[in-house]
Formats: C-alpha cells, sequence, structure tokens
C-alpha cells in the first residue's frame, strides 16, 4: 500500500523532497517522486545536495534542457553554473570548484576539447563529461586523449545524464 503525502505549506514537506519537488507538479509515492513520466527515487542526491555543476554549451536551448534534467534529478538551480563558451567557463572554473564538468565540444571562442586541456593543466580529477552530437570512433579516442572522463551522445534522456552522474560524482544511495 502506498501513503501519500499531501503538503499545505512547504514546511510540511522534508528538505530533500523539496528540492525535487521545485518546479514540477508531483506527488510524493513511498519514498518516490511520481512526476508525469516516470517514478524517480526522491534520494537520488541524499548527502550530496550541494553537488556543483559547471554546464557548458553555446547553446541557450540546450543548456535549459540540460538544467531541466538535472532539476529532474534534484540539483539545485543555485548549484548549476552555466557558460556559454570553453573560455568563459575556464574563467568560471578558476574562481570556483566544481564536482563534475558537462561540456559541449563544438562552441565558438574556444571550443569544448581545449577548454578540457586548459582544465587539466591545473586540475587532473575531477570528471568532465563531454556532450556532443559525435559519436564517431576517432573522436571520441581524441577527446580521451584531450582529458575527457567520459561522453554522452545528444539527444539523451535524464536517464542518461543521471547513469554519468552517478558513475562519477560519489553518491550515497
Amino acid at each position: 500500500m502506498f501513503r501519500c503525502i499531501r503538503a499545505r505549506s512547504k514546511s510540511d514537506v522534508p528538505q530533500r523532497q523539496r528540492l525535487i519537488l521545485r518546479g514540477f507538479r508531483t506527488q510524493i509515492i513511498s519514498g518516490l517522486t511520481a512526476t508525469k513520466r516516470k517514478l524517480i527515487p526522491v534520494d537520488f542526491l541524499k548527502g550530496k545536495r550541494t553537488m556543483k555543476i559547471l554546464l557548458v554549451d553555446d547553446s541557450g536551448t540546450m543548456r535549459a534542457i540540460q538544467k531541466r534534467c538535472l532539476f529532474k534529478l534534484g540539483v539545485s538551480p543555485d548549484n548549476i553554473v552555466e557558460a556559454e563558451n570553453g573560455q568563459v567557463a575556464l574563467e568560471a572554473f578558476e574562481k570556483e570548484s566544481f564536482d563534475i564538468i558537462l561540456t559541449d565540444q563544438n562552441m565558438p571562442v574556444m571550443d569544448g576539447l581545449t577548454f578540457v586541456k586548459g582544465v587539466r593543466e591545473t586540475n587532473k580529477d575531477i570528471p568532465v563529461v563531454l556532450i556532443t552530437t559525435e559519436s564517431e570512433r576517432s573522436r571520441v579516442i581524441v577527446a580521451i586523449e584531450a582529458g575527457v572522463s567520459d561522453y554522452l551522445v545528444k539527444p539523451f534522456t535524464p536517464d542518461d545524464l543521471s547513469a554519468k552522474l552517478r558513475k562519477w560524482v560519489p553518491l550515497n544511495v
């Protein structure tokens, strides 16, 4: 039997559940958040709610789609820093610390691979996931040689993004 929690105010919903509820019409059912499409575990980011993500893409629409996926996974909007090219991202990276970087490959001013090489000069440990439309083997090899930890081919689903986050960022699940 499922137990439904109906909140009358924000204070009726525990903190970690509020992170997932923000901006979505949902109902919490026995530890799961039911969205219009599927059930997502409420405690996906348990113990790691402050995960800081650097999101790099020249397309504002693509950044919005990725942010929406991250919101569905429980990442707070305050913990996502956006950059429209590699140069802006490198400046942001030097000012703040991040848990993971999600970057596009093809961008003006500074492309994703040049950005990754710049990141690797100062930090060899941070996971960098390259999000690209190109899945050709030779390009993937070049990206890995540049220092990319993993890649995600567009278009992708929130589940695909969730799998990459779980793989590279230590979570208590």
